[in-house]
């Protein structure tokens, strides 16, 4: 475990040089007009509908400017937060903090467990 968690520190800061990278290129490539379209395009063939007015202003937003900065820190946010992960088979259970849609309320993973029934969780890139 430790090795990992050494070459996770020693990688992360190619890592948030690359999502600086990944983030400066899609806010440059927005300011281009061929892009926008084929981003548009893209989000129409994704979310499976058929004219541009389902998908609101999302999609014209996407890689925009004056989101520059917000969405770098989330990207540093997201690497931070990857490499702070800790998952082993046969080690602990990680417990992070969940929000009901129902009624906005924060609980944890591990609350939502019951006896009798199994609690099937896919972590993602962390497993």
């Amino acid at each position: 475990m430790a090795e990992s968690k050494v070459r996770q520190y020693v990688l992360l800061p190619f890592l948030l040089a690359l999502v600086s990278a990944l983030n400066a290129v899609l806010t440059l490539a927005s300011l281009l007009p061929w892009f926008k379209k084929a981003r548009h395009r893209f989000f129409l063939r994704v979310a499976e509908v058929q004219e541009s007015n389902a998908m609101g202003k999302l999609w014209e937003e996407v890689g925009d400017v004056e989101y520059f900065w917000p969405r770098m820190k989330e990207l540093w946010y997201s690497a931070w937060a990857e490499v702070q992960m800790v998952a082993e088979q046969g080690g602990r259970a990680p417990n992070p903090k969940l929000l009901r849609f129902s009624d906005r309320s924060e609980c944890h993973l591990l609350d939502v467990a019951s006896k009798g029934r199994p609690l099937i969780v896919n972590f993602g890139s962390c497993t």
